[in-house]
């Protein structure tokens, strides 16, 4: 995501659920030019099913709680989904 510019590791293992990191980046403006952060942590991760669900624990973009699932699908070359 290009909007992410940096994070760091804060608890658990990458790929593993209650893994915890800080994403620092330009996802949602802020108005004195700064730039967002938001703690996030994995829920869980489905390799099989190319998903995976994170909460946003706290952040300064007012995203605090939220739970976001995210499913990659694949178009193909002709753009109807496999």
């Amino acid at each position: 995501m290009p909007m992410v510019k940096n994070y760091t590791n804060l608890a658990g293992e990458e790929g593993f659920p209650g893994y915890v990191k800080l994403v620092f980046g330009f996802m949602f403006p802020q108005d004195d030019g700064d730039r967002s952060w938001i703690k996030e942590r994995l829920i869980f991760m489905d390799p099989s099913s190319f998903s995976y669900a994170y909460e946003m624990v706290l952040s300064n973009v007012g995203l605090d709680a939220s739970v976001n699932l995210l499913k990659l699908s694949d178009y193909g070359s002709n753009g109807q989904i496999l």
